[in-house]
């Protein structure tokens, strides 16, 4: 059995939701220091911690010019970040947070901040449980939460709901998502006072895997947890140092693609923009095809001559609706069955890249690309 989406492309959450330019994304991996971050650190526990005064940047180094004053690691309000080429000014420590999908939510609770978490907006990416490296209370959680659809299958939140729900911070995955998709909405949101914070690897098609940490790094600040943040970015720079370390040892680093899912007329969703890039090379793997104007899709004969090794097929709970992951791998086989991959059923499911877990997706990544060096 196959499946051929037929989706308007301007659907949020199905696949071709990334198949927009409007929705830039998530070059070269960037593993060093933490970007710039409005916080200091008082070394001397007797003394008064003295302010300093600066601001976060979000995939960006240049100097931005608002500023904002933290003293030691406790976030000092009203807070101002740099996020998607503005600022966003949070008032107080937020208490009543709505976040978008299961998985955007699920560094919220990581960082100590679940309990502050009243919705989301939508259920409709489904089985968190299909990435392990996550702790099965924090599922649990976070499927029990308020959904602000209205109905499952919608593209973006209800923006009536949104308002409703009378939050006091939005923790976005891509822009105007909490708008209901309508730029209009925006006016509203201003005059209720609430500010959204929106992924920086969905802002820019240039966006490096440095842009994740970034957004930790400033969800710290903004819930007034930058210890937590800190920690947390730690683990996880520690993690990649060893994935990278272990796909050093790699006899190869095989062709691999990323499949979203097949449209009409013979264009296949993809992702081949830098940070998904940055996501197959640190797993092992070597990204094809080149990026086209479109970075969310890809032509038939660019996949035909990418001479692929290795087929990623993104994973999607059965009700979105384009066949199961199987399915779309073998309808991909199909279209393509002089290729190595092909030839050899060299396939595996995985998580969209990207977002804010994007760590444990590396990981799923490099578990799939070479699973005799990841054998668990």
């Amino acid at each position: 059995m196959t499946a051929t989406t037929t989706h308007d492309t301007t659907d949020r959450r199905d696949p071709t939701r990334r198949s927009r330019p409007r929705r830039a994304a998530i070059a070269g991996l960037v593993l060093g220091a933490v970007v710039a971050t409005a916080c200091g650190r008082d070394d001397d526990s007797s003394a008064a911690p003295a302010a300093t005064t600066q601001t976060t940047t979000a995939a960006s180094s240049a100097a931005p010019t608002d500023t904002t004053t933290v003293a030691g690691l406790r976030t000092t309000y009203p807070v101002t970040v740099e996020n998607c080429g503005t600022t966003v000014t949070v008032d107080a420590a937020p208490v009543h947070i709505v976040g978008d999908q299961e998985q955007d939510a699920v560094p919220l609770f990581e960082l100590g901040a679940g309990d502050r978490v009243k919705a989301i907006f939508s259920h409709y990416g489904g089985e968190l449980g299909f990435i392990d490296a996550f702790d099965p209370a924090i599922v649990s959680a976070i499927e029990a939460l308020p959904d602000l659809d209205g109905d499952a299958g919608s593209a973006y939140p209800v923006f009536e709901l949104v308002l409703e729900e009378d939050p006091d911070f939005i923790f976005q995955a891509y822009p105007e998502d909490a708008l209901g998709g309508d730029v209009n909405n925006q006016a509203a949101f201003d005059a209720a006072g609430i500010p959204a914070y929106t992924l920086s690897a969905n802002c820019a098609d240039d966006a490096s895997f440095e842009s994740h940490f970034t957004d930790l790094e400033n969800l710290g600040i903004i819930l007034d947890l930058q210890d937590q943040a800190t920690a947390m970015i730690a683990e996880r720079r520690a993690l990649l140092a060893d994935i990278e370390a272990t796909t050093a040892a790699a006899t190869e680093r095989p062709k691999t693609f990323l499949l979203d899912a097949f449209a009409e007329g013979g264009v296949i969703y993809t992702n081949t923009g830098s940070f998904t890039r940055d996501t197959i090379t640190i797993a092992g793997g070597t990204p094809v095809p080149e990026p086209g104007p479109d970075r969310y899709s890809a032509s038939l004969e660019e996949v035909a001559a990418a001479d692929v090794e290795m087929l990623l097929v993104t994973h999607y709970a059965e009700e979105v609706g384009v066949g199961t992951d199987e399915d779309r791998a073998q309808q991909w086989f199909e279209a393509f069955p002089n290729s190595p991959a092909a030839q050899n059923q060299r396939w595996a499911a995985v998580p969209y890249p990207g977002g804010p877990n994007a760590t444990a997706i590396v990981q799923a990544f490099a578990e799939a690309i070479h699973p005799d060096l990841f054998p668990g």
